[in-house]
Formats: structure tokens, C-alpha cells, sequence
């Protein structure tokens, strides 16, 4: 929770606490070793790219494009998997044959190559971008929500507003819902590291985030050339992806923890 807590304020506070401006290129300073090491320069504490620009600062940078992103991208995705998934459990019938169906036939198709063909034919813009990877989000949680909504809506509870003649909005809204929405929450937050890696994928191969605006993904495209030269350029844009997805993905296993009625007291 802390981790993921200090990135969020990393990422309000980067135009702040950044050393140097992240696109300020200085090709005299090009790929300085860290700080630590020898023939390191003071001032660049992780170092320097392949244009002289201080590694920490786009760091720093890139966190105000990963998250917003994914987040942004796990709340369109929450929206409709969680209303459809909502549906298809509590009508059943054509409704659930509809979205099941829908669901089937994405899951079927590898996500990575829509997602490649949708972006290379509209080019990369961030809104597009945001909702391809909400396409790739929306199967999860109406999977997930469906099972539980067949399951709840046979509850004693729920057989008891309906024969008190609430009516079906009632229902899903008063009843079910609220019992739904703690689980999205878990799978909402697990599903945000997924879609930080799927964005920095895309920015790797050129399709996702552009120049000037940094990207860990576009980052680590940039560096591989120079992996065996300068190692820094490529590990510490990876150890950042690994630590917010690592971060991201054990405050959803906490989340579960304390959200699960059948999780507590263990």
C-alpha cells in the first residue's frame, strides 16, 4: 500500500522533485554511468540515456503516463464488464447467451494483435490507447461478476425483496450490487498491472505513448541497443515497471484478503 501510495505522489509531485527537465537533451553527457560508479557524474544519480538526459527525471516522468493510463483504462473497463456481467447473472437467458458469447469471441482472439492492429490503423493517440486496453479489461470483470451475480441472486435474501414485489432495478442495485462491487475492487486492482505492462509493451514497439512524452515502455525500446554498453538505460526503466506491477499486484492480494468474508479470520 505504501509503494503504491509514494508512486502516486511521485507522479503529482515529478514536475517538483524531478532534477532535470526529462526531454533536455545534452549529447556531450550521453550515456554517464550512475552516480556510484566510476567515471559517474554527481549531478545524474541513475545516470544518463543515449541523449544525455538524466535517467531519474524520466522515471520520475513516466509514472504520470503508466497509471493515469491503466487506471483510466480499469475503470472503463470495470464500468462495462461489471454492468454486462450484472445482466447476463440476473436475466440470464438471451442476455447472458449475448454476453457470453461477446466474451468468448474476444477471449478467442489474441488480444496483443488487436491490440497492435487497432492502434497501427488509428496511429498512436493516448484516448485510443486507453480504450484498447479497456477492451482487453472488460472480459475479466464480466466473467467474474456474472458468476457471482448467478450465485447471489439465489440468495434467501434476494428471493425475499422479490416476492415483497421490489422491482428488478431495485434488486440489482439494493441487493447485488453492493456484494459485487468489493470483488471488482480486487480484480480492478490486479487488473491495473496488467494493463501497465500491456501499455508499456505497446509503447515498446512504437504503438503506444510518442516522443516527447515519456514512457517506460518507449524507454526501454530506446535502450536495448545499448543494453551491453550502458546497462543502467534498460534496468532501472525495468526495475520501475517491476516494482509498481509487483506493488499494484499485492495490494490487490491485500485487498482480497480483507474484502473476502471468507478470507477473514484466517
Amino acid at each position: 500500500m505504501m509503494v503504491v501510495l509514494t508512486v502516486i505522489v511521485v507522479a503529482l509531485l515529478a514536475p517538483l522533485i524531478a532534477p532535470f527537465d526529462p526531454t533536455t537533451q545534452n549529447l556531450a553527457l550521453r550515456l554517464r554511468p550512475p552516480r556510484w560508479m566510476p567515471g559517474g557524474d554527481p549531478r545524474f544519480l541513475l545516470g544518463t540515456d543515449h541523449l544525455g538526459r538524466d535517467i531519474l527525471s524520466r522515471l520520475l516522468y513516466g509514472t504520470r503516463v503508466s497509471l493515469p493510463i491503466a487506471f483510466a483504462a480499469t475503470t472503463i473497463g470495470g464500468i462495462v464488464g461489471i454492468s454486462l456481467g450484472l445482466l447476463s447473472g440476473y436475466f440470464r437467458g438471451a442476455v447472458d447467451s449475448i454476453v457470453t458469447k461477446l466474451i468468448d469471441i474476444q477471449l478467442s482472439f489474441p488480444f496483443i494483435l488487436f491490440a497492435i492492429a487497432v492502434m497501427a490503423v488509428t496511429g498512436p493517440n493516448p484516448a485510443v490507447l486507453v480504450l484498447v486496453l479497456a477492451a482487453r479489461s472488460w472480459t475479466t470483470f464480466a466473467r467474474v461478476v456474472r458468476g457471482e451475480t448467478l450465485t447471489i441472486s439465489g440468495n434467501e435474501y434476494v428471493l425475499a425483496a422479490r416476492a415483497l414485489g421490489a422491482t428488478q432495478a431495485r434488486v440489482i442495485g439494493r441487493h447485488i450490487t453492493p456484494n459485487i462491487l468489493p470483488l471488482a475492487a480486487v480484480i480492478g486492482t490486479l487488473d491495473v498491472g496488467a494493463l501497465v505492462i500491456l501499455e508499456s509493451t505497446l509503447s515498446f514497439l512504437g504503438l503506444g505513448i510518442q516522443p516527447p512524452t515519456v514512457s517506460w515502455g518507449k524507454e526501454l525500446s530506446d535502450a536495448r541497443q545499448y543494453i551491453q554498453l550502458a546497462w543502467w538505460t534498460t534496468t532501472f526503466p525495468g526495475l520501475a515497471l517491476l516494482v509498481i506491477v509487483l506493488s499494484v499486484n499485492l495490494l490487490g492480494d491485500r485487498l482480497r484478503d480483507i474484502l473476502d468474508p471468507r478470507l477473514r479470520g484466517r
